[in-house]
């Protein structure tokens, strides 16, 4: 029997979900943290523990606490506020096309795919998305809906990517890296914003107030709206019929007191997308949020966070899908010293899913709830202190899909001498099937593709050594590789003639790397006060293999999914203190699996300061060529657009 939602869990949800905002028992403050700095800084202690932990250097998605990034044994890349803002970007997946090791393709108005280090598809399997800590990823269809993940580009204070298994703290699906999004806190975003952008296709407005109730505690509401027509065309010159129309808002309260910091937060979202000549597609979006954060003393800190995501799909293959997900998530954190810090972490989520069908998709299960647990274990110290730091853990969950899986994970990074970084890992992770493999049929007049109920997790083990540098004046250094095993993965193969099912049957191993170099070129110079250069390669190597000798194409499009190499370049230019020049240049490989060719992307943002509260920019994509496709057979156009933004 499958467990039930008991009205009385629902009832206990909603209480702990009131209460956590005056609970003050069970959280940790990151901001206001008052133990020494762990470990060896390369650098010189910040005057506070404030100022420290708000660095432009510290990662907090690698270990769910904010660590230096210098010193982190893994392959991340932190994209800052003030390359979101000079990316010109507007929209989430474009920001991320300056992650090195991550591929960003947009196919039509409303839909990217967004992959790291292999394994592109229409909805990426093996990537686990976050926002704020809230999981983006559906498992109904295994993989995020870009389309949903917004907010206003100006409110995102960083956005972490986590090249390589993250499983060891984040679960299930984080098997090729994790993207977390991290909103700013409300005391940074006071005043009211309001900005407006048009092009030729599509129009833009977003507006922001944010106050305060006394020093303590700060809210922010806001809204954004946009519509988008013919972003793209097809072979052939065909128009895509994609239009899209989104409403979005929320509110935002923080309490910042002392050792303790609440968040309370929700949101609603209504998308309408015209799919084909005349059929609409709508997404109706609800979610509530609560999550604290205290330490106790200078040894010991707890987090606390909860929500609930209310999501409605009508499209195309299928009439109507509901997805209720109610989430509960615990951390502790014990330092015996400060070359020696404990975490332990719980968690439960509950999702109760519902579809309605059409004739050509159908589900065994119309309905189906069911429920995740987990927990995990971390430990760090200073083996050698300043010199070799590790770190070994595991993450432990039950689903009721594959049953109990493992996620281990050992990490070591050395630190020779001041400015250098050498790391290695070897870690484990899984990707759990998806309900539409275990249980949907969907019937066509070439195919009939069946569910498989006996399909088993994918698993990855993973092996990555890395080296950082700073010793080289005004130049940083990072290399990444990786060599990835694969089994277990996941096939469709012909039965006969007309008849799909997945299996399991399916091996393989991807090895490559990345290398960052980012370079200060000019600083306070008479013509040029600051010029930046953020340069990246990224490589990859995909051998994929099947176990017999049966039928199946997915080998192939594996192998040929993403591109063997990507290169990119950002240039960032002050020319005063009120003009700013940046361009981006992007060199994308051939997809062989979609005929996509390669090609070359380049884009443009300049801003001009007009006096403190008024901003205006304009922001250029694709100016070198007037379209190319980036996944399938759409073509991307180029686009031209200005923007205002005024805030107080």
């Amino acid at each position: 029997m499958k467990p039930k939602l008991q009205f009385s869990h629902l009832i206990a949800f909603v209480v702990v979900l009131i209460l956590i905002p005056y609970t003050q028992s069970y959280a940790i403050q990151l901001d206001q943290t008052k133990q020494q700095p762990e470990f060896h800084l390369l650098n010189d202690e910040l005057e506070n523990e404030f100022e420290w932990l708000r660095a432009e250097t510290l990662v907090y998605s690698v270990s769910k606490y904010p660590e230096e990034l210098f010193q982190i044994p893994g392959a991340v890349y932190k994209i800052k506020s003030d390359d979101i803002r000079r990316s010109g970007a507007l929209c989430i997946p474009d920001i991320l096309r300056q992650s090195p090791g991550t591929h960003v393709t947009l196919f039509n108005t409303s839909d990217w795919t967004v992959a790291v280090r292999g394994f592109t598809a229409e909805l990426v399997n093996k990537l686990l998305v976050l926002m704020d800590g809230r999981t983006l990823y559906t498992p109904i269809f295994s993989g995020v809906f870009w389309n949903t993940v917004d907010t206003i580009i100006e409110d995102i204070d960083a956005i972490e990517v986590i090249r390589g298994p993250g499983g060891t703290i984040w679960g299930a699906n984080a098997v090729n890296g994790v993207i977390n999004i991290i909103s700013k806190k409300v005391q940074d975003t006071q005043g009211m914003f309001v900005s407006y952008n048009a092009s030729a296709n599509q129009v833009e407005t977003n507006l922001r107030y944010g106050g305060t109730f006394d020093s303590q505690r700060y809210y922010r509401i806001w809204m954004k709206a946009f519509q988008k027509e013919y972003n793209n065309i097809q072979s052939g010159n065909l128009p895509d019929q994609n239009n899209w129309q989104s409403f979005r808002g929320g509110f935002r309260f923080d309490w910042d007191h002392a050792d303790t910091f609440m968040m309370l937060e929700a949101s609603l979202a209504e998308d309408n997308i015209m799919e084909g000549s005349s059929y609409d597609a709508r997404i109706r979006e609800r979610y509530i949020m609560s999550k604290i954060e205290k330490n106790f003393t200078n040894e010991s800190s707890i987090q606390f966070s909860a929500y609930y995501n209310h999501m409605v799909r009508n499209m195309m293959l299928y009439e109507v899908e509901k997805e209720d997900r109610y989430d509960i998530d615990s951390q502790y954190t014990h330092y015996f010293n400060p070359y020696n810090r404990l975490t332990l972490g719980a968690g439960y989520r509950y999702i109760c899913d519902n579809i309605n069908p059409d004739k050509i998709f159908s589900f065994n299960r119309t309905s189906w709830s069911r429920s995740v647990t987990s927990g995990f274990i971390q430990h760090k110290w200073s083996l050698v202190p300043d010199y070799i730091i590790i770190k070994v853990g595991s993450k432990f969950e039950y689903n009721e899909f594959t049953g109990f899986e493992k996620q281990p994970g050992f990490k070591v990074l050395w630190l020779p001498s001041k400015g250098h970084a050498i790391w290695g890992s070897v870690s484990q992770a899984v990707h759990t099937p998806a309900r539409i493999d275990l249980n949907a049929d969907m019937q066509t007049q070439a195919s009939w593709k069946k569910g498989n109920p006996d399909l088993e997790s994918e698993k990855l083990t993973a092996y990555e050594i890395g080296y950082r540098t700073t010793a080289i004046k005004d130049i940083y250094i990072d290399i990444s590789t990786f060599y990835n095993i694969y089994k277990k993965l996941r096939r469709m193969v012909n039965e006969n003639d007309y008849v799909i099912i997945p299996d399991n049957q399916m091996d393989g191993e991807t090895y490559g790397g990345e290398l960052v170099f980012n370079w200060d070129v000019l600083m306070d110079t008479t013509y040029i006060h600051k010029w930046t250069l953020s340069n990246s390669w990224s490589f990859i190597r995909m051998n994929i293999h099947q176990l017999d000798k049966k039928f199946s194409n997915t080998e192939e499009l594996n192998e040929g999914n993403y591109p063997r190499n990507m290169v990119s370049c950002f240039s960032k230019m002050d020319i005063t203190d009120c003009l700013q020049l940046d361009i981006a240049l992007h060199y994308i490989e051939a997809l062989s699996a979609f005929e996509a060719p390669t090609y070359i992307k380049t884009d443009f943002h300049l801003s001009y300061q007009l006096s403190d509260n008024i901003q205006c920019q304009l922001i250029g994509q694709n100016i070198q060529d007037p379209a190319h496709p980036e996944f399938f057979n759409f073509e991307s156009k180029r686009l031209i657009f200005g923007k205002l933004v005024f805030q107080y």
